[in-house]
């Protein structure tokens, strides 16, 4: 082992704690703002933001999903309109064309509106899928289905909520400041 390969290999933690520092640095820099530290879009928003009514039972466990991420909203100041599309896919098929596998594939429109104006604050879309078996008795596939729309519209909700509190918009609305550089 010649000399600087042990000088290298001597300098890496010092190297990283020196990038580790810079990194910091950057973030600062650019103002960067946890969502859910002191004064964060992601607190500000807590229990402010009023879910639209369900129309069908889909939307219902989507408005129910959307309730438990933003947090039941007891004097809100927003509302979250939404609009779901689930599609079915048929995922594996066997050699005999039977259907094993099915994918449910999920878009969310969701528009942030201010109340009692209604003027939109951030418009967006999410998507995301989920994939159940279709093998078996009826019972079964009906509960693995079941099963795939919650976990479909959990999904969603994480990632509308995502999207909303990471947009500048709402940040500039709630007061947070920027979240990005």
């Amino acid at each position: 082992m010649s000399w600087s390969e042990r000088a290298s290999r001597a300098d890496a933690p010092a190297r990283a704690l020196v990038l580790a520092l810079v990194a910091c640095v950057g973030l600062a820099a650019c103002a960067f703002q946890p969502l859910y530290g002191p004064q964060g879009a992601g607190s500000k928003l807590n229990g402010q933001v009023a879910i639209a009514a369900p129309g069908t039972t889909r939307d219902y466990i989507m408005a129910r999903e959307l309730e438990l991420t933003f947090g039941p909203a007891a004097r809100p100041i927003y509302r979250l309109d939404y609009s779901l599309s689930v599609a079915s896919e048929e995922a594996a098929i066997t050699s005999g064309q039977e259907i094993d596998r099915v994918n449910l594939i999920g878009t969310l429109s969701y528009t942030l509106r201010t109340l009692p104006g209604g003027e939109a604050v951030t418009t967006g879309t999410s998507d995301g899928f989920v994939s159940y078996s279709s093998a078996g008795e009826p019972v079964a596939i009906n509960a693995a289905r079941n099963d795939a729309e919650l976990r479909l519209a959990r999904i969603l909700a994480d990632r509308t909520f995502i999207l909303v509190l990471s947009n500048p918009a709402v940040a500039a609305a709630t007061g947070t400041g920027g979240a990005t550089p």
